[in-house]
């Protein structure tokens, strides 16, 4: 099999992963959601599925680059194992926030997820810069979510 249908078939089997996370992931929030006191600066829910659209896309792209361009396969694998153990800490939040009603776990949670997506970020960085800038609105956006998963605890 040529290097580059073994990049084709690893893109295919990222984006796969992530709709199938994403999947799961979105599950009917919108009128829980809309039924918290939400603080200012909360977006309506139909911002969530393009914001989210983005960054998975961007995702995908960073860890793709991360396979292609990077030849030390142990610093990859250890870059390629973080990026994953983050996607499954990101996947499992919708459920204890949405699903299980358990905002202020779920804040915790995002905090763990918040410190695996800056580790992701920075094993990207040092292997491939343009990866881990590719992490930076994900970054920003947990933050982002965090604020409001905050005060959905503290307001309600």
């Amino acid at each position: 099999m040529s290097e580059k249908t073994k990049n084709v078939l690893k893109i295919a089997g990222y984006s796969l992963i992530l709709i199938f996370i994403s999947f799961f992931g979105s599950m009917d929030s919108k009128e829980y959601y809309l039924s918290l006191n939400l603080p200012k600066g909360a977006p309506p829910p139909l911002v969530f599925p393009i914001v989210w659209s983005v960054l998975y896309a961007l995702m995908i792209v960073a860890t793709c680059l991360i396979e292609v361009k990077v030849k030390d396969s142990l610093s990859k694998k250890d870059a390629i194992s973080y990026y994953f153990t983050q996607l499954m800490v990101n996947a499992l939040w919708p459920y204890l926030f949405f699903m299980f009603k358990v905002p202020l776990l779920a804040f915790v949670w995002l905090v763990l997820l918040l410190v695996l997506v800056i580790l992701t970020f920075i094993k990207f960085y040092n292997l491939y810069k343009l990866s881990g800038y590719m992490l930076i609105p994900y970054i920003l956006w947990i933050i982002y979510a965090g604020y409001i998963n905050l005060f959905v605890v503290i307001l309600n």
